[in-house]
């Protein structure tokens, strides 16, 4: 989680509002702190490291845009905006990494088990034992 320096203020409509009070466990569950600022107003102070450096004035309002009339399937909304987020800013594959950028990686991997995956939670390293490797290359049936 990132503490923001300026907490973020933004307005709802009265489904928003509904969305934001019955969702403020599950934000917070993801990182996003939410507190009422007001009738009809409320401010972020802190969201998800991965959410570190976007445009919070979009995010929100592209999610508010999807809620609709699902506060059922809110947590899936918010997790599938965060990931997609992130996979926005990850490193892909073919990007050039200077070698303070791989170091940092390796030791976030030693730190996370869930680096191992990417926002969208599918494996981003896979082991192959020897004899994998063997029935690849045909050496074994």
């Amino acid at each position: 989680v990132q503490q923001l320096l300026v907490p973020f203020v933004f307005e709802t409509n009265l489904k928003e509002k509904e969305f934001v009070e019955t969702n403020k466990e599950n934000l917070k569950d993801f990182g996003i702190e939410i507190d009422e600022f007001g009738e009809n107003t409320y401010k972020i102070y802190s969201i998800p490291t991965l959410l570190e450096g976007i445009n919070l004035k979009n995010f929100v309002e592209s999610v508010l845009n999807d809620v609709g009339g699902n506060l059922k399937k809110t947590s899936e909304i918010v997790k599938d905006k965060i990931a997609r987020t992130a996979c926005r800013s990850a490193v892909k594959a073919g990007d050039k990494l200077t070698n303070e950028e791989i170091e940092v990686l390796f030791e976030k991997f030693k730190e996370n088990n869930n680096a191992l995956l990417c926002p969208h939670g599918r494996p981003i390293i896979i082991k192959f034992d020897k004899s994998e490797i063997e029935k690849m290359f045909k050496r074994i049936v």
